[in-house]
């Protein structure tokens, strides 16, 4: 069906261990830990051998453009809106997904 359309090679990003580490020291500690419960602050104790592993996904990621189905779990939860919480209109869903997928 779309063999006339000619095939682009799209530039892909080199993730490194140290690239990771910049995107981690830019999240806030204290946010949700996400689906799998491991908080940011966990994230950024991990040795560089461990992150050069996340940073090897995150290439194999944009090589192939799909997510692996594990990371896209997400929890949809209801908090309370800022003027209380006890009917249902007074509260909005939020969507809790894993801190690698952020």
């Amino acid at each position: 069906f779309f063999a006339h359309i000619p095939k682009m090679d799209w530039p892909t990003a080199s993730w490194s261990a140290e690239r990771v580490r910049t995107v981690l020291r830019s999240m806030r500690e204290g946010s949700s830990p996400g689906a799998r419960g491991f908080p940011i602050s966990l994230w950024k104790a991990l040795p560089d051998s461990f992150l050069k592993r996340v940073a090897d996904l995150f290439t194999l990621v944009e090589v192939d453009a799909l997510w692996p189905k594990e990371l896209l779990t997400a929890y949809v939860t209801m908090i309370p809106k800022a003027s209380g919480g006890s009917r249902p209109q007074d509260q909005r869903p939020i969507t809790v997904l894993d801190v690698l997928y952020r």
